[in-house]
């Protein structure tokens, strides 16, 4: 179910869940990818990422490509603010500050009906809004990349 980016990382299956050890060092070549995609297009969702670095310049959390966008979905970390992007469209969101080298869990939610979203740091509610991609899909068949 999971191929890496690189050779030195691993991936484990424990009771249904998967563990994924990163290559190191880090790099535009140096990434988890998972061979799993969606099985049909989105028109909502929930990503939660349990999350731990101490790095202090931009992170991303997770990429999900597809061939007509590079990031169909994104969610990154930058200088503790966190980023949503849905189909080109970046959402800035407030200061959260979660580069601190201690495990934290950031979720991030969206629905086209009316592009509402909202952004969870451990559990707190950190940003919301509306109109984020009013109609619009996240497609099917595309690769999610773990950074």
């Amino acid at each position: 179910l999971c191929a890496l980016g690189a050779s030195r990382g691993m991936s484990v299956v424990l009771g249904g869940s998967q563990k994924i050890g990163f290559p190191a060092p880090r790099s535009t070549s140096n990434y988890a990818r998972l061979d799993t995609t969606l099985s049909q297009d989105l028109t909502s969702f929930t990503l939660c990422v349990h999350m731990r670095t101490d790095m202090g310049s931009t992170d991303v959390l997770v990429s999900y490509a597809t061939e007509q966008y590079s990031n169909e979905l994104l969610l990154y970390l930058s200088f503790n603010r966190v980023y949503l992007v849905v189909r080109t469209r970046y959402l800035d969101i407030v200061n959260v500050p979660v580069l601190d080298g201690t495990w934290h869990a950031i979720c991030a939610t969206w629905r086209s009906s009316d592009g509402a979203w909202q952004i969870y740091a451990d559990g707190m509610l950190k940003d919301s809004g509306p109109g984020v991609g009013v109609g619009r899909r996240v497609r099917s068949g595309g690769t999610w990349i773990l950074a």
